[in-house]
């Protein structure tokens, strides 16, 4: 039930703005004109009667839509800072059918003034036919900002949502509304390139109402969805809707829910991920149903735990299930009540919570965790992988019951096991196990047996004691030559003979491979010491994640290139001893917060992507030394190259040499004034683009110095107060090479020192 009105200062604000604005502008439609005449362009239209005057559509009035006609007929293209809808009974803006006629929004916005206002204490339904574009240029404030301010007030958006050709790049739509307030986006929404939030709260301002999304949305794929943490966080009424019909097909980018909120799945809907903020922040956030008919919502990842819960007490907030692609792992946990299917299409389950939900594992798909479901767990048929973490032990997956028709599930540990070590992987909790283990399941280990125990209500797991395997990559399967995946496929040799690979396996790939296009089957695969040795031959690996205990090391001069997008979690060291490994995420090496150094012995570390950062990752450089070139780089709206940037923040130690090359930047060092505790004492060649250093030890030890060939060196105390004096590190300027000096505070006057000789060998320019 909707809220009573109550006084808000944020509402006393904006009556204030639209008071102000009324009364400066004089700008209030007041349909003068009389009859049919709705013309926007009419002055008759417009003030009263004896004074019609009409507003500039130039986008320097704001104006009021006030008590006269029914429709304002968009007859122009016409631009205004801002709307004010105050009309007490129905009201459409509707474009002309033979000039189409567009709105645009264009204002220099304040944290507390919105561009579009629907004010009517009344209540009624207020309609936005025409097409609405938003041009603001403003660099602080890109946003169009959306008010409903009236309990019982509907506000339908129908014309088609875009931001204006000459707008800013990175820009946000926010939607406010009191209690009881509805505000329907049915037109398409589009050119939001760099879109930051879809809706928000903002300062001043609370959200207390319904924000819908209706309709198919199918274009709106690279759209993400984000409520802003800063400012009033949402009432507890506050709802956003992803549709509202069964029929209704969404897709959107990735959804971060940062305050407490009710998400309503109202029809077909497939997202990336969704984040839920921490328990601060986000605890009581709902996903819930809509109707009487189930809907979907399909993601590629995310967790749920205890700060968000999927279903709810009403009659139909359970009606929706979940549908997981892609090859990363959602994880369910706390206590959920949504009663429709939850099916993973690809990648991983991780059911650490309860659930009523039935599950269904289609082939290809991986199901871990310790939770439970009071429905069925079924396997679809073909190959699909069961995994279990011994450290959890007595813990173990719990399902009423479980169906497997044509299913065979590979059974396999996330970490190595003893010998002879029983556990228990699964229980069913209304319905015992038929037939032999082996009729489904199989076990993913050399050695391993499978056994029904406890009156055949659980399936047990008892590891062998046979030895890992050393594995040699063929590649050469009749029909799938690219596929690695546990016990399946015989894409590989053992000792010459054909094999298939067992988890905790040791692999190698080297330059007698058929195929070098490795995908990984499900969400991971445990492997044991992992080493591509190939000089003639270049690796890709895709799919899934390598996990397990072991290590990988690169050798020889070919390339091997990483493109997961989870992170790799395998846990051994990384050596880069020959060739390249060539990652366009820091996921693909451990993420950005892993502590598993980079050692490099001759190798080269070729980074592609957008920029990353990270201040636990540490370097080793061996004596033959490394090379790190990065070449990842984006289009700005002007046409021009902006380079990505790789900072490390963690220590780099060891004797050898550190090459930098490619045209984009290495920052070492911190955004904050710390020593890094980097004690390298090999020279630093930046043979192409930026090396950019931020902290006095960026350079090491000062032994062998820097050399800067046909390249710039930037000093950048990037988020500190003061200058940076740096290590008495000896400086060569080669080629044609420039020093540079950036200063992200231009408020404050910073100095940066070089305390060691700078050299400028023969024939140099340096550029400064």
């Amino acid at each position: 039930m909707p809220l009573a009105p109550r006084s808000h200062p944020a509402a006393c604000l904006l009556a204030h703005f639209i008071a102000l604005a009324t009364a400066q502008a004089q700008t209030t439609w007041d349909g003068g004109g009389g009859g049919a005449e709705t013309t926007i362009n009419n002055p008759a239209n417009w003030n009263s009667p004896g004074n019609d005057i009409l507003p500039s559509f130039t986008g320097t009035t704001a104006v009021t839509f006030g008590t006269g006609g029914s429709t304002a007929t968009i007859n122009a293209h016409v631009s205004f800072t801002g709307v004010t809808l105050n009309r007490a009974a129905a009201f459409t803006l509707a474009p002309d059918a033979l000039t189409g006629g567009s709105l645009t929004l264009r204002s220099v916005n304040s944290g507390s003034t919105p561009n579009l206002i629907v004010s009517t204490a009344a209540g009624g339904v207020q309609t936005i036919d025409a097409p609405l574009h938003v041009d603001t240029t403003n660099t602080a404030n890109r946003f169009l900002a959306i008010a409903n301010n009236s309990a019982s007030q509907t506000l339908d958006i129908n014309g088609a949502l875009a931001r204006g050709t000459s707008a800013t790049a990175d820009f946000a739509l926010r939607f406010y509304g009191v209690a009881g307030s509805t505000t329907r986006i049915d037109g398409p929404v589009s050119n939001l390139a760099g879109v930051q939030q879809i809706f928000n709260t903002n300062s001043g301002t609370t959200w207390g109402g319904d924000l819908v999304f209706g309709g198919d949305r199918a274009s709106t794929a690279s759209i993400s969805i984000a409520s802003n943490g800063t400012g009033n966080a949402p009432a507890s009424t506050a709802r956003l809707f992803l549709g509202e019909s069964p029929a209704d097909v969404q897709s959107w980018g990735n959804i971060t829910l940062n305050n407490t909120i009710q998400l309503i799945v109202g029809g077909t809907i497939s997202a990336g991920t969704i984040s839920v903020g921490g328990s601060a922040s986000a605890s009581g956030t709902r996903i819930l149903g809509h109707s009487t008919e189930h809907s979907s919502l399909s993601l590629t990842g995310g967790s749920f735990t205890t700060n968000v819960t999927l279903g709810g007490p009403g009659v139909n907030d359970n009606h929706f299930g979940l549908i997981k692609t892609g090859p990363a792992t959602l994880t369910l946990g706390g206590a959920h009540t949504y009663a429709g299917s939850t099916v993973v299409q690809t990648g991983g389950l991780a059911l650490t919570g309860q659930i009523v939900s039935p599950v269904v594992i289609q082939a290809g798909g991986t199901l871990s965790g310790e939770g439970s479901t009071s429905g069925t767990l079924t396997f679809g048929a073909g190959l699909s992988t069961l995994q279990f973490n011994p450290a959890t032990e007595p813990g173990a997956l719990t399902a009423a019951s479980v169906s497997a028709p044509g299913a065979t599930v590979i059974v396999s540990p996330s970490a190595a096991i003893s010998p002879g070590a029983t556990y228990t992987v699964l229980r069913l909790s209304a319905g015992v196990f038929s037939g032999a283990p082996s009729a489904v399941f199989a076990p993913g280990a050399r050695g391993a047996t499978l056994a029904y125990a406890n009156a055949d209500t659980e399936l047990a797991y008892t590891a062998g004691s046979a030895s890992a395997a050393d594995l040699v990559w063929s590649g050469d399967h009749a029909t799938n030559p690219t596929f690695w995946d546990v016990v399946a496929t015989p894409n590989w040799t053992n000792a010459g003979a054909p094999d298939r690979f067992y988890a905790g396996d040791n692999v190698l790939f080297d330059d007698t491979a058929t195929t070098t296009t490795v995908a990984i089957q499900g969400s991971s695969v445990p492997v044991g010491n992992l080493v591509f040795d190939h000089t003639t031959k270049n690796y890709v690996v895709s799919g899934g994640v390598l996990a397990g205990s072991g290590s990988l090391t690169k050798r020889g001069g070919g390339a091997l290139t990483l493109a997961q997008t989870s992170v790799n979690t395998f846990s051994g060291p990384l050596a880069l001893q020959g060739g390249t490994l060539s990652v366009s995420l820091l996921n693909q090496i451990g993420g950005a917060s892993s502590t598993r150094a980079i050692g490099f012995d001759g190798g080269t570390l070729a980074f592609t992507g957008p920029t990353a950062t990270t201040n636990t990752i540490p370097v080793t450089l061996g004596a033959l030394g490394g090379t790190i070139s990065i070449t990842g780089s984006t289009l700005n709206s002007d046409g021009s190259t902006a380079y990505s940037t790789l900072r490390l923040g963690a220590p780099i130690t060891g004797a050898g040499d550190l090459i930098k090359t490619g045209p984009a930047v290495l920052a070492l060092g911190q955004n904050t004034a710390v020593t890094l505790g980097n004690t390298f004492s090999g020279a630093i060649h930046v043979n192409q683009g930026v090396l950019d250093i931020r902290n006095p030890d960026s350079l090491g030890l000062t032994s062998a110095g820097t050399f800067i060939d046909n390249a710039n060196l930037t000093l950048f105390p990037f988020g500190q107060n003061a200058g940076v004096t740096f290590a008495a590190e000896p400086l060569t300027f080669l080629g044609s090479s420039h020093l540079r000096h950036q200063n992200d505070d231009l408020d404050s006057d910073i100095v940066n020192t070089l305390v060691g000789p700078v050299t400028l060998s023969a024939g140099a320019t340096l550029g400064v």
